[in-house]
């Protein structure tokens, strides 16, 4: 789940049973995204101050493997040896625990191509569901798509209407969505790398976008303070907007 990116956001861990505050973990600043790693005993924070670890169980910090580049967006391959995360200075950066250093932090660190410095920040990265293909996406408005294991760009989507906040794949790696300042969730073909349609609904920037586990629904949520559902298929809205969220 994408975080609000104020410093009153402290990464708080909700229990999904009882729905109480399980605990805190305290930032180095602002967090602009969290994300748990595929087995769920590691929590990853991306926050102004770099990238840290912690244990999803102890909530005891295990490393900082990145420090002095804010970062906005983060995201774990689904095999769990790869980490994803969209830089500050318009980077999407790779990190393979398979080249981990004894200090705990990262030897090599693969920048990807085209590396869009001078651009904007970047500010979001996703996976797909078999972690052949990474997209990204940022102020410059361009959603990038890139082959995972060759290291190589393979599209540029060009959003045309404002910066990308937060990009997401259908299961079935077919459909990326992508949501932004312009108040629409884009709906992209993965394949041909084609706009399919804009569902319409949100006033104002849309800030964050997810896939149902089945694929069926999307989930968008905005600066409105709703959260959205759509038909993946139709893209028509599922029931009444959820009101109330920031």
């Amino acid at each position: 789940y994408r975080i609000h990116p104020t410093t009153e956001s402290r990464d708080g861990l909700l229990s999904t049973q009882a729905h109480y505050l399980a605990a805190r973990i305290p930032t180095r600043g602002p967090a602009g995204d969290v994300a748990f790693s595929p087995d769920g005993r590691t929590i990853t924070v991306a926050d102004h101050a770099g990238l840290e670890g912690f244990d999803a169980a102890s909530h005891r910090r295990l490393r900082t493997t990145l420090e002095g580049h804010p970062v906005y967006g983060v995201a774990h391959s689904p095999d769990g040896h790869v980490l994803a995360f969209a830089e500050n200075d318009g980077s999407v950066t790779l990190w393979d625990d398979r080249d981990e250093g004894r200090d705990g932090r990262y030897d090599r660190a693969r920048v990807l191509p085209p590396g869009p410095r001078g651009r904007g920040p970047a500010y979001d990265v996703a996976f797909s569901a078999d972690g052949g293909m990474l997209a990204g996406a940022g102020h410059d408005g361009v959603v990038w798509l890139w082959d995972v294991p060759r290291r190589r760009i393979i599209a540029e989507l060009n959003n045309d209407l404002g910066p990308v906040e937060s990009v997401a794949f259908a299961p079935d790696g077919r459909t990326l969505a992508s949501v932004g300042a312009d108040a629409t969730v884009a709906i992209w073909d993965v394949s041909t790398h084609k706009l399919r349609t804009r569902l319409r609904g949100h006033v104002g920037p849309v800030r964050s976008v997810a896939f149902s586990p089945n694929g069926r629904a999307l989930a968008s949520g905005g600066d409105d303070g709703s959260v959205r559902l759509w038909d993946a298929r139709s893209h028509e809205p599922l029931g009444t907007p959820l009101i109330g969220h920031i």
